[in-house]
């Protein structure tokens, strides 16, 4: 008999990172749903809502590490066959995560183990192709292949052009327009929806990502009924949750809630990925601390002058490499800062040990 666990993903990659645990009985699962510190996890006994241990809830320190949509994880029957203990989180293979939190930015993981991530964008007053930059960036850093949806087709008169413009400043990257309301331009997106492929869908609320969902599942109230499903949220009209369905084509598909900013987060090799043909030019200026501006012998001005690369591309360029660099200045200043409170720490129980 199928496992029925490969329907959801379960690859030999986490089959055999499964097997490396040196738990026996424990139980491989794929986490569909997350509701703070409940975890809906899927098993080839069932559904299940699962917990992690109340060690590692109130253990200090990030929580990025902690399960999300799209992690497959090991579970333990042995307390509680209701509320399973989730062991392990197994070894993500990408993952798509955004920055929150106040003064210190930390990272919140909104999906993992994706192979496609679908990047939802309006063609109304929701397009920005600045953003889109980021959210590819993004996903090359995380382990993702981007694709860009663009819809609401129905609403915008120069589809044609914006749907061109995104394709010349991403390079490389998969650009559909589409039109959810009407169901138009969305078969070339199944396609790429199979057995064993996991995908996420991100943006903004409001650009249809939900209605996306149900067409490509080929049902109208799906998000409807998932929310029916869960047992701590009824009624909700509107994505809150990152939640994990499986679609007739066989593949996995993550809906997400909208992000209303995408800040990079540790993005040097998503900017090299990105802007490839940039990336190979800055190891040819004359001088190694080119700033790639106005200096003489810069490959990359060069590169603009001669109409090789659009200047409006490589402005762009500029401004997210300025803006990741200041972020890792402010963060290393940050762990500075730690590590001297430290130590003004340590001195200080040190001096109240020796008064002692």
């Amino acid at each position: 008999m199928k496992d029925r666990l490969t329907r959801y993903g379960y690859s030999q990659f986490f089959k055999d990172s499964f097997s490396n645990l040196k738990n026996s009985s424990l139980v491989p699962a794929r986490v569909v749903a997350v509701n703070k510190h409940n975890y809906l996890a899927f098993c080839n006994k069932g559904e299940f809502i699962a917990e992690l241990p109340g060690r590692t809830l109130h253990k200090a320190g990030s929580t990025a590490e902690h399960p999300c949509a799209g992690d497959f994880v090991a579970l333990d029957f042995s307390k509680s066959a209701e509320r399973p203990i989730i062991r392990e989180v197994l070894p993500r293979k990408s993952r798509f995560a955004r920055l929150v939190g106040g003064k210190r930015k930390e990272e919140q993981v909104l999906a993992a183990n994706i192979d496609i991530l679908f990047i939802v964008q309006g063609l109304d007053r929701d397009f920005n192709i600045r953003r889109l930059e980021r959210y590819v960036i993004q996903s090359h850093e995380f382990g993702c292949e981007p694709v860009i949806i663009l819809n609401k087709k129905d609403l915008c008169d120069d589809t044609k052009e914006r749907a061109e413009e995104v394709s010349s400043l991403l390079r490389g990257i998969k650009v559909f327009a589409v039109s959810a309301k009407e169901d138009e331009g969305l078969d070339d997106i199944q396609a790429l929806l199979y057995e064993g492929i996991t995908a996420a869908l991100v943006g903004s609320s409001g650009t249809g990502k939900s209605t996306i969902l149900n067409i490509l599942a080929d049902d109208e109230d799906l998000q409807l009924i998932g929310e029916e499903l869960m047992p701590w949220e009824k009624g909700r009209h509107t994505t809150v949750r990152r939640e994990l369905f499986v679609l007739p084509s066989g593949a996995v598909i993550i809906d997400t809630p909208g992000i209303r900013e995408i800040q990079l987060i540790d993005s040097e090799n998503g900017i090299s990925k990105t802007f490839p043909e940039i990336d190979e030019l800055v190891h040819l200026c004359k001088f190694s601390d080119c700033k790639h501006d106005a200096e003489p012998g810069c490959a990359v001005a060069e590169a603009v002058k001669t109409g090789k690369i659009e200047e409006s591309r490589v402005a762009s360029w500029r401004k997210l490499s300025a803006e990741l660099a200041q972020k890792r200045n402010k963060g290393n200043r940050w762990a500075e800062l730690r590590k001297k409170e430290q130590s003004r720490k340590t001195l200080r129980q040190s001096g109240r040990k020796q008064l002692l």
